[in-house]
């Protein structure tokens, strides 16, 4: 399989997928993710760059077309601030009208 991400210039984190999912207690299906996060001591500028370099150099498990583009499924432990490991699997979307963007969908744990 063809890696996709040698063509993604950008990976791509929008600041309301941080504060209001991914790092948000009472939002339904982020809040467990949150606490998850916030427990290892995450801040939005530290998940950011690691779920970024997550997407860039992770081991790509999957890719599939869809309707705009391609979704493509990363997977690898991620360090956290304190010193320990998270694995967990990013989820990312490229439209076919820019390319070399990634965009975050989600992330899941995959333990």
């Amino acid at each position: 399989m063809t890696d996709p991400r040698a063509g993604i210039r950008d990976f791509l984190i929008e600041d309301r997928k941080i504060a209001d999912y991914l790092l948000n207690l009472n939002h339904p299906r982020g809040g467990p993710k949150a606490a998850r996060l916030l427990r290892h001591n995450f801040t939005p500028a530290l998940l950011r760059d690691v779920l970024a370099l997550h997407g860039r150099s992770g081991t790509l498990r999957r890719t599939r077309t869809t309707p705009y583009g391609f979704a493509i499924e990363v997977v690898d432990p991620v360090a956290t601030p304190l010193n320990r490991f998270l694995d967990i699997r990013t989820v990312w979307e490229v439209r076919s009208a820019t390319p070399a963007i990634a965009r975050l969908v989600t992330i899941v744990f995959e333990d």
